[in-house]
């Protein structure tokens, strides 16, 4: 199978099975979300790549956690040339909004991890690095990283997933403002009835979508972060969900940023807390 993107209009989000991986180019969206207020979500990046096979665009999610650093999932860069990275954004095609600034990083400036495998989706982790240092504002704020003390508290609780995709299957542009929508956690062993590969991997946090609810986050929103509401900590990347669709009710999966403190350090240079 080749996994390589293909021309697509919007953003991928990695649809799996326990046999088979692909990109799916199907449309994106936060399914029934709320939609955001200005400045709500400050460290919200939306990231145009180009790809080099064919000079088409992909749309991913990312979310600030410096002045210099952006955290993505690894899947959103593969075989990128040029990323545009928009900061401060709300309303999604106004680029010349007030608060918005839009940086230009070259093949170099982002980094998947090592060991990330398409196949089985393992270590679905990256960063970008902005081509300058930029200005806190009120539009653009970093977002706080967890600390190790979190390694086993990811289960059972209410966290937040945002994102501007498709807000319905037959649109063909993303969301024209940024949305948002509440989930809330579920243990290793309930996803891992669902996704069997992942063989209760600590690397990865599952929510519930119940079908009744209708929210659920899809496609277009690969890479952004979810966030634990308690203390609005970014404790995930959006990786996959299941192929059978974004709003079956079944688990979506994201990379638990904690497990990750070693390499995002040793790529950023941050000095990430430990207890």
């Amino acid at each position: 199978m080749n996994l390589t993107p293909k021309t697509i209009y919007i953003a991928v989000l990695l649809f799996v099975s326990a046999s088979a991986f692909k990109i799916q180019q199907k449309h994106s969206r936060i399914i029934n979300g709320f939609p955001s207020e200005r400045n709500q979500f400050p460290y919200y990046v939306w990231m145009l790549g180009t790809i080099m096979e064919d000079n088409s665009t992909n749309y991913c999610g990312g979310s600030l956690i410096s002045d210099e650093w952006v955290l993505t999932a690894a899947h959103c860069l593969i075989d990128v040339s040029v990323m545009r990275i928009h900061l401060g954004l709300l309303k999604t095609m106004q680029f010349d909004e007030p608060g918005r600034i839009v940086l230009t990083a070259e093949k170099g400036q982002y980094f998947s991890h090592p060991d990330f495998q398409m196949n089985g989706v393992i270590n679905d982790i990256g960063l970008v690095r902005l081509p300058k240092r930029i200005n806190f504002t009120p539009s653009i704020q970093k977002i706080k990283l967890p600390t190790t003390c979190d390694s086993n508290s990811n289960e059972n609780i209410d966290v937040i997933g945002i994102g501007n995709g498709l807000t319905d299957d037959d649109s063909t542009k993303p969301s024209p403002i940024l949305r948002w929508a509440s989930f809330r956690t579920i243990s290793r062993e309930k996803c891992n009835e669902v996704f069997r590969f992942l063989n209760f991997r600590t690397t990865v946090i599952c929510i519930e979508s119940p079908k009744e609810v209708g929210s659920s986050i899809c496609h277009g929103d690969s890479g952004s972060g979810l966030i634990r509401r308690s203390d609005n900590t970014l404790i995930g990347v959006a990786s996959f969900v299941a192929d059978s669709g974004c709003d079956n009710g079944l688990p979506q999966v994201f990379t638990n940023i904690v497990e990750y403190h070693p390499w995002i350090s040793s790529i950023t240079g941050l000095d990430l807390i430990t207890c």
